[in-house]
């Protein structure tokens, strides 16, 4: 009886901690318009940030500000810590229409890689390669950021906006004034909270030592 006890508790600890890191998009917003969306060629584009906790990137994306376009476009999107270390990349493809029903809350491109590490403190940047037929969205100030509903997941502080002038995939060091979004996105899920993972793991020690008390 105990042994079945404690299995339940052990699992129901396992699966409260999973519930409770659902992976969420690191910048959201609702209602973007033409008025704050900028084309500009040739330019890596994205946003620094600072992780609240420690967290896992599981998904490397980017906006789509009109997915029904009939033309494919294809984006390097990349993760840099702040000292320039690439540390992770995908290609991104946005495939002719109808592709509406392929997007992450109907505007978000993702795709998949290794899960990484983004350690409590440290500050990252996320950033893509932009064409001259893409568009990207700027809002100036936090007033016009909030009346188009720009949320960041509550785990990551927003830092800035971040340009450099490259065809090809390079962390982007210029830093822009005011809210800046400009498509590239992360997914990103908290690690386990450490009481969590204690209690389980002392669960489990427990029926190891019940087994071998058993035993013996």
């Amino acid at each position: 009886m105990k042994k079945f006890l404690i299995t339940i508790a052990a699992a129901g600890l396992f699966a409260s901690g999973a519930n409770s890191a659902d992976a969420a998009l690191g910048v959201d917003f609702t209602s973007p318009t033409s008025t704050y969306m900028v084309s500009q060629p040739n330019t890596v584009a994205g946003w620094s940030f600072t992780a609240n906790r420690d967290l896992f990137v599981r998904a490397l994306g980017l906006y789509d500000h009109e997915p029904d376009l009939f033309h494919p476009e294809t984006h390097s999107v990349g993760l840099w810590q702040a000292d320039g270390t690439l540390l992770t990349s995908v290609t991104v493809s946005e495939p002719q229409y109808p592709h509406r029903q392929e997007l992450v809350n109907g505007k978000y491109h993702m795709e998949t890689t290794q899960n990484i590490l983004l350690k409590a403190g440290q500050t990252y940047f996320v950033a893509a390669t932009m064409t001259p037929d893409n568009t990207f969205a700027w809002f100036p100030t936090l007033a016009e950021a909030a009346a188009h509903n720009l949320v960041f997941d509550s785990n990551l502080t927003y830092g800035n906006a971040q340009l450099a002038s490259s065809a090809t995939l390079t962390m982007p060091t210029t830093e822009m004034t005011g809210i800046g979004f400009f498509g590239a996105n992360i997914d990103v899920v908290p690690t386990p909270l450490p009481a969590a993972a204690w209690l389980l793991g002392s669960g489990l020690l427990g029926l190891a030592g019940m087994r071998r008390r058993q035993q013996s």
